[in-house]
């Protein structure tokens, strides 16, 4: 239980870190599949839109691009989080790949969102919403 004299956020049971990894794996082909066929579409409509000489044609291509860049965002998100592939290495490599499609430095990116969760996902803050994982 909190008793409020720490500001740091109780940490996760090793033991139930462990059962949540065994119960969700980390789907690391499909990831790639994902980022393959975003990689590939990005790529592609950034193609046809400088192409094309209709203002019709250069909305949709820019729609269906801003469409294709929602997953990215969702996977850099994962990568931040060291989810994105069970392989920490091509996990951060992907991660910077993302990144690059998205035009911002991984590092950056990264730092800025770990921070935004060790400020804003505090116990004070998340109150009865936080679960306890105390086993004893």
């Amino acid at each position: 239980m909190y008793t409020g004299k720490s500001r740091r956020t109780p940490s996760i049971n090793s033991n139930f870190k462990i059962m949540l990894s065994n119960h969700y794996k980390i789907p690391g082909k499909l990831n790639l599949a994902i980022i393959i066929v975003c990689s590939c579409a990005y790529f592609a409509l950034l193609w046809a839109a400088s192409h094309v000489h209709q203002y019709g044609w250069v909305l949709l291509f820019g729609f269906l691009f801003a469409v294709i860049m929602i997953p990215v965002y969702s996977l850099i998100h994962e990568a931040e989080h060291n989810i994105l592939h069970p392989n920490a290495a091509v996990n951060e490599w992907l991660g910077r790949w993302l990144s690059t499609l998205f035009i911002a430095p991984y590092t950056f990116f990264k730092h800025c969102h770990l921070k935004h969760h060790k400020k804003n996902r505090t116990v004070k803050r998340c109150g009865i919403f936080i679960m306890n994982t105390n086993t004893s």
